[in-house]
């Protein structure tokens, strides 16, 4: 099992960061990875629980995925795991958001096994998930510290 583990403190508040990053096309925006929504969810929030987007990490056919929201906590928390069409298996993203003195800090984490059993396949697929996601996330925080929140 592969866990890739980002900690990043925003100097804005919870919510503001929570809407950003939660937000499936903003956050492909911010991470650099296109996404799209494909079903909004069926609860008033429409990234919450059961909303399901469209990932596309490279553009080449068939390289795109799917992942479900499975919780979905407004302000504070949002799991989704990959539902369709992925090199991974036992897949769970968590994004934990809480308030801070200053702002606000978020706790992501990202846990899975790559379908194939290959040698350093585990450690090639977390880096090419991670550094994407790892830069956007970092970027936005020095962004967002700039900006009137």
């Amino acid at each position: 099992m592969e866990e890739i583990i980002i900690r990043q403190h925003f100097k804005a508040p919870r919510e503001t960061v929570f809407n950003a990053l939660c937000d499936h096309v903003r956050f492909g925006r911010i991470t650099g990875i296109p996404m799209t929504v494909i079903k909004p969810s069926d609860t008033p929030h429409a990234m919450g629980t059961g909303s399901v987007r469209r990932v596309s990490p490279v553009p080449l056919p068939f390289t795109s995925f799917e992942e479900t929201v499975t919780e979905y906590l407004p302000g504070h928390r949002m799991v989704y795991v990959i539902s369709r069409g992925s090199p991974l298996k036992n897949h769970q993203g968590t994004m934990v958001f809480s308030d801070t003195p200053d702002g606000c800090a978020l706790d992501y984490r990202i846990r899975f096994e790559p379908r194939v059993a290959l040698p350093m396949a585990g450690r090639a697929l977390k880096a090419a998930i991670e550094f994407p996601i790892r830069r956007g996330i970092e970027k936005f925080a020095r962004d967002i510290a700039g900006s009137e929140v």
